[in-house]
């Protein structure tokens, strides 16, 4: 539903069964808060690790079901952590499909906090980087940051959208209860939504010369800095964690390598490299999983995103939930006590 402060919003209490990718079909309800969660009490119980994960789909996951999503496996592996033990472990979902780096702070600030975070988990995707930037993301729709002398300035002009405050609203209304208009936007949706190009995807694999990716490139560094000074305000800890692209974690390594070496790079993990760079000087802990879970995908010859007759493209699957989640986890209970 549209939203003033991020743009668009899941719509608390809606459910229903989502096709798009997983043809098999998963039924999803949104919880009375506008999460892709269970109910969660505001107040922490006592004695209770309360981690909120923030991101795009890789969080909001609908092509999978609830209980195979990467953040419920990181919540059941750590309730199993000898060094947690002691402590009830909630991992609370905050994911939107779509989403920017810019829309999660903004979703910090006014739907995070009163949830008393231990942990804030910042879910990054290379799309995220496309998407903080105007110029690349095509999104008019959304708010974004600019940098002015060193500084986040919010642009909400998205607000001033007259198909924002009359149209869009009308016709959420309306498809809210006529199937006729649920479909009328999904036929719209997919003419909207286009891959993007070969030449725009392949410019995050590398350090490109491109003004508009290197703008792009800055103000999500900028936004992550934000996000971790925001967390230390609120006494809580930042930590990061990467997604995977199908393309990086192909099984077969020759389709891989065939792309890497049109572009004259090593491998595709340069997103990786980047964050943990950003991770190491302002001192976040960072868990990339990609690299460990190309490798699986080689060695057991399996699709971590994709289904049916799409394996191998799209989001994750069952497998690179559970993988990710278990490769994620593993390192959270390894480091916190």
């Amino acid at each position: 539903m549209p939203d003033r402060e991020t743009g668009w919003a899941l719509r608390p209490g809606t459910e229903g069964l989502i096709r798009t990718e997983n043809k098999a079909g998963v039924y999803v309800r949104i919880n009375s808060d506008g999460l892709r969660d269970r109910e969660h009490s505001i107040s922490k119980p006592p004695s209770t690790l309360r981690i909120a994960v923030l991101g795009d789909s890789l969080c909001e996951a609908t092509e999978v079901p609830l209980e195979a999503t990467f953040w419920r496996i990181i919540e059941r592996e750590l309730s199993a952590c000898v060094s947690l033990r002691r402590r009830k472990i909630e991992v609370i979902n905050f994911g939107v499909a779509g989403f920017s780096t810019a829309q999660e702070l903004i979703t910090l600030r006014t739907k995070v906090w009163k949830y008393q975070p231990d942990i804030v988990l910042l879910a990054f995707t290379g799309s995220d980087v496309s998407e903080n930037f105007r110029p690349l993301s095509g999104q008019p729709l959304a708010p974004y940051y600019v940098e002015e002398r060193g500084r986040l300035i919010l642009d909400d002009s998205f607000r001033a959208l007259i198909r924002f405050e009359g149209l869009r609203n009308t016709h959420a209304v309306l498809a809210r209860h006529l199937r006729a208009a649920q479909f009328a936007r999904d036929l719209l949706q997919r003419w909207r939504t286009h891959p993007p190009s070969v030449q725009a995807t392949d410019k995050l694999y590398v350090e490109s010369s491109d003004p508009d990716w290197q703008a792009a490139w800055r103000v999500t560094e900028a936004l992550v800095r934000e996000i971790h000074r925001e967390t230390r305000e609120h006494r809580a800890q930042l930590w990061i964690t990467t997604g995977s692209n199908d393309i990086q974690v192909q099984p077969d390594r020759k389709v891989r390598e065939a792309l890497a070496g049109s572009l004259g790079i090593p491998d595709l993990f340069y997103p990786e490299r980047r964050i943990r760079s950003l991770c190491s000087s302002e001192g976040i802990p960072v868990i990339t999983p990609a690299e460990e879970m190309a490798r699986y995908a080689e060695h057991n010859q399996i699709y971590l995103h994709g289904f049916g007759p799409a394996r191998g493209r799209g989001h994750w699957n069952e497998n690179g939930h559970r993988l990710a989640g278990e490769l994620i986890a593993s390192r959270l209970c390894r480091d916190l006590r």
